[in-house]
């Protein structure tokens, strides 16, 4: 973390699962700064996928996206969006899942 640019994160994770011999390699990179996260992950053995995810905040407003993108498919296999508005006395959540599903809370 920090080493390659300040908020930078990269790591890898892998596992073996001995009674089936299924393998999995994750790559993952996180930028992170004040008002943005960003977050960009590879699973090699799964497709390849590709998943992305972004989120915004500023002032108590948050606004992110996230999508997933299978490379020998060639298209995108999720697409989610998401609004919020916290303060002292208020949390609102609102989301939209691969445009079908709805959803939102109030706290």
């Amino acid at each position: 973390e920090d080493k390659l640019a300040k908020g930078l994160k990269v790591a890898s994770v892998s596992t073996f699962a001995p009674f089936t011999g299924k393998w999995s390699l994750m790559g993952r990179t996180q930028l992170r700064n004040d008002m943005a996260t960003v977050n960009v992950d590879c699973d090699f053995f799964s497709g390849p996928q590709i998943l992305a995810a972004v989120v915004f905040g500023y002032q108590g407003l948050l606004g992110g996206y996230q999508t997933s993108y299978d490379v020998c498919k060639g298209k995108i296999t999720k697409s989610n969006i998401a609004a919020g508005y916290e303060s002292k006395d208020l949390a609102l959540h609102l989301n939209v899942d691969d445009g079908a599903e709805f959803g939102g809370s109030v706290y």
